[in-house]
C-alpha cells in the first residue's frame, strides 16, 4: 500500500485526541513505570507474549494505536490506494517481529485520599463519642491514588540504510539506529515534554542524537535538534532519511569493495559506529541494551 507522506514520519506534535480516557495506563502496569514518567515497550516482549503484554495487550494496543494514529493525522500520512485514509506507521500490529522499542511518556495524576473522620461534637452522647474515637484511632492516612495518561510516543529501531556522505563519493551501507516516529499530544506542545521524552530515549539507549538517523524529519523536528543539540549540518538522503554530518565522522573508512556508484549493491558486512554497535539490542540484558545509571530501564 502506497503511503503519501505530505509531512514527516518524525514530527513532534499534531492533532488532538478527542477522548484521552483511552490513553490511561492500566493499573497493573504501574509497577513498570520508571521515574513516574516513562514506560519502555519492547517488540520482542510482544513477539514472545511475555511481560505486561500477557494481561494488558488490549489496553497497551489501544494506547499505541491511538498515539500512532494521531501521529499519522498530524503528519498527514495517507494511503492513496484506500481513498486517502489515514495510514499510521506505528501500531501494535506493526511492532511485531521488528525488534523496535517504543518509549511512552506519561502524565502522572494524583488523587487526594478521602479526609479522616472528624472529632465528635460536644452534643454527641458517650456511646457515639467512644465509637468515633475508635474510628479515629483505627484510621490510617491513605496514600493518594495514582493514574497515568500516555501523552507522547517515540519509536526507535535499527535499519540497514545506504547513505551518501556530505562530501559525496560512494554510498555507505550502515546498520543504523533510527528515530521512526515521534509524537506528543498538542495540548502539551512547547512545554518541554518532547525534550524530556527524547532525553529519556538517549539515556536508555546510550546514544547521541548525532548518531541517529531520522525518518522523514519535519522542519519542526529539524529545528528541535538544532535548538537543543546543536545539530545544524543535516544531510538529507534519497531514501527519505536524514542524518547529520557528525554521523559520518564515527564511521570507519570505506573499504575498497564498498560500492563505487549508487547503482552497485554493497558487499560485506554493514559499517556502523562503535557507539551504535554498543547500543544494539543484545539478549540477556535488562533491556537488551546498555542502560545508563541515570535512567536504567527495568525488565518487564
Amino acid at each position: 500500500n502506497k503511503i503519501m507522506p505530505h509531512r514527516s514520519a518524525t514530527a513532534i506534535g499534531g492533532s488532538a485526541v478527542a477522548d484521552e480516557s483511552v490513553l490511561v495506563l492500566p493499573q497493573g502496569l504501574h509497577e513498570h513505570v520508571q521515574h513516574n514518567r516513562l514506560l519502555v515497550l519492547r517488540a520482542e516482549d510482544l513477539d514472545r507474549n511475555v511481560g505486561p503484554w500477557r494481561e494488558h495487550t488490549r489496553a497497551l494496543g489501544t494506547i499505541i494505536d491511538t498515539l500512532g494514529y494521531e501521529s499519522a493525522v498530524a503528519q498527514n500520512l495517507r494511503n492513496a490506494r484506500r481513498g486517502g485514509e489515514v495510514a499510521p506507521i506505528t501500531s501494535i500490529a506493526q511492532l511485531r517481529h521488528t525488534g523496535q522499542f517504543v518509549f511512552i511518556w506519561l502524565e502522572c495524576h494524583r488523587t487526594a485520599p478521602p479526609p479522616l473522620p472528624q472529632p465528635p461534637t460536644a452534643a454527641a452522647d458517650d456511646g457515639a463519642d467512644e465509637e468515633h474515637v475508635g474510628a479515629l484511632l483505627s484510621a490510617r492516612p491513605a496514600q493518594p491514588s495514582l493514574s497515568y495518561v500516555a501523552i507522547g510516543l517515540l519509536k526507535v529501531g535499527y535499519k540497514t540504510l545506504f547513505l551518501m556522505p556530505p562530501s559525496g563519493g560512494s554510498l555507505r551501507e550502515v546498520w543504523a539506529q533510527c528515530v521512526l516516529d515521534f509524537f506528543v499530544l498538542p495540548r502539551l506542545q512547547r512545554q518541554g515534554v518532547g525534550r524530556e521524552l527524547f532525553e529519556a530515549m538517549l539515556q536508555v539507549l546510550e546514544v547521541r542524537p548525532s548518531r541517529l538517523c531520522y525518518d522523514r524529519p519535519s522542519p519542526k523536528l529539524i529545528g528541535f535538534l538544532r535548538r537543543h543539540y546543536g545539530l545544524a549540518s543535516s544531510v538529507p538522503q534519497t531514501n527519505n532519511y536524514t542524518v547529520f554530518a557528525e554521523f559520518f565522522t564515527a564511521l570507519p573508512p570505506p573499504k575498497r569493495q564498498d560500492h563505487a556508484s549508487v547503482n552497485m549493491r554493497p558487499s560485506g558486512s554493514a559499517a556502523m559506529p562503535t557507539t551504535m554497535h554498543n547500543a544494539h539490542p543484545r539478549p540477556g540484558g535488562a533491556l537488551g541494551v546498555g542502560a545508563s545509571a541515570a535512567l536504567r530501564a527495568r525488565p518487564f
